[in-house]
């Protein structure tokens, strides 16, 4: 596993700045590439990031799935994370659902499995709670770390539990898909 994941990148800042030509250079016929954006396109307050679900999908097929394809790669798509966001109900909400949609109908349209990410990860925060989701995401007490003296509450980024905890999702997915290709 090699993960080239960049932080605050969407797919038009990823593909601008030559970093899936990078990936191109490297992998092989039979690797698989896992490609999840969602979170940076939707942020319409960062117009160099911001890619409207029409552009978001012509970007995933062109600028990952059919190059990836070319070198006999196979792609599988990875809907965008829940945030930490409940509703009165105590239900985990699915983040960016119209980009979670576009990425599920790229995948029918492309013909590359899914992962959907955003609802597996919602149904898990619902289960555990909100309370419990503090855990996942980066909610840090005060005087935890030097960085966030008077500690943090973010609701998007995880902690390295929420990292753990998520890869064993998209582990389980993957052994899911394997198991349908057989």
């Amino acid at each position: 596993i090699e993960n080239r994941a960049m932080m605050a990148r969407s797919t038009r800042t990823f593909l601008l700045e030559k970093r899936m030509e990078n990936i191109l250079n490297c992998i092989k016929e039979g690797d698989w590439l896992l490609i999840q954006f969602g979170h940076n396109d939707a942020n319409r307050e960062k117009p160099e990031r911001f890619a409207d679900t029409e552009l978001f999908k012509t970007n995933l097929i062109e600028g990952f799935i059919e190059p990836a394809r070319n070198k006999g790669v196979n792609c599988v798509l990875v809907t965008p994370i829940a945030m930490r966001t409940f509703d009165d109900r105590g239900k985990c909400q699915i983040a960016f659902p119209e980009y979670r949609q576009a990425m599920i109908d790229t995948g029918k349209e492309a013909g590359v499995p899914v992962i959907d990410l955003g609802l597996l990860t919602a149904q898990f925060n619902t289960d555990i709670g909100p309370e419990a989701c503090k855990t996942i995401y980066m909610h840090v007490p005060e005087r935890v770390f030097d960085r966030w003296k008077d500690g943090n509450k973010d609701d998007a980024h995880l902690q390295f539990n929420g990292a753990y905890v998520y890869a064993g999702i998209v582990a389980g997915e993957i052994n899911r898909l394997m198991d349908e290709m057989k």
